[in-house]
Formats: C-alpha cells, sequence, structure tokens
C-alpha cells in the first residue's frame, strides 16, 4: 500500500513524505550495520506482545483469586 492510499493527500506535504523516505532508510542502514548480538538484545514487537499477554495472564489470575477468595466470606 502507499502513503496516499492510506491518508489524505492533504494532510501530508512533500517535506513529510521525504522526512519520513530519509528516516526508514536510515533505519534500514542501522539494520544493516549491527551486529549479530545486537538484533539478540533489542526488543522488538514480540517482546512487547508477550510482556502484555503475561500481563493478562497474571491480571486474570489475580481477579479469579480474588473473586474466589470474596465467595468463601
Amino acid at each position: 500500500m502507499l502513503w496516499t492510499q492510506l491518508a489524505d493527500p492533504n494532510s501530508f506535504t512533500t517535506v513529510d513524505i521525504e522526512r519520513v523516505r530519509r528516516e526508514h532508510l536510515e533505519k534500514l542502514d542501522r539494520y544493516r550495520a549491527r551486529k549479530d548480538w545486537e538484533a539478540w538484545v533489542e526488543e522488538d514487537e514480540l517482546d512487547l506482545e508477550g510482556e502484555r499477554i503475561i500481563s493478562e495472564i497474571k491480571n486474570f489470575k489475580d481477579e479469579f483469586f480474588y473473586k474466589v477468595a470474596s465467595d468463601y466470606k
């Protein structure tokens, strides 16, 4: 998909497009220049998603325990 298909063409300028393109190319250069071990250290979307799921499981366990414990009062 193109950026112009996602957003209203009047909401961004050619300066915005060039800035985003430049930042994207810089990010690709950093990925190419990094060492193998740096890829393992870097936090990515899977790490964030895993932390979110673990947090939800802990919250569910706490809510379940609180509900079960409050039923016995």
